[in-house]
């Protein structure tokens, strides 16, 4: 599962829609999940873990960011069946 954001600074967002097209070309399973907003490095996207020292919580940028998380549980239990 890859999760990225469209105004990524470091991350360009075309780089996991690159990485999906060989995940389709060699027929291997994937979930891509591209946000239209957020920093890059906002972990789980909570207080604790996504505080900028320029004073805003990054999870403001985007709250439905830090659903990644349990979209991947929810991928990963799909995919072996779990």
């Amino acid at each position: 599962m890859y999760c990225a954001t469209r105004y990524d600074k470091y991350v360009p967002a075309i780089n996991p829609i690159m990485i999906a097209g060989k995940m389709i070309e060699y027929d291997l399973p994937f979930e891509l999940h591209l946000f239209q907003d957020g920093e890059h490095g906002m972990s789980v996207c909570n207080n604790l873990s996504s505080y900028n020292e320029n004073a805003k919580n990054l999870n403001e940028a985007n709250p439905n960011v830090s659903m990644w998380v349990p979209m991947c549980v929810n991928w990963i239990n799909k995919l072996f069946h779990i």
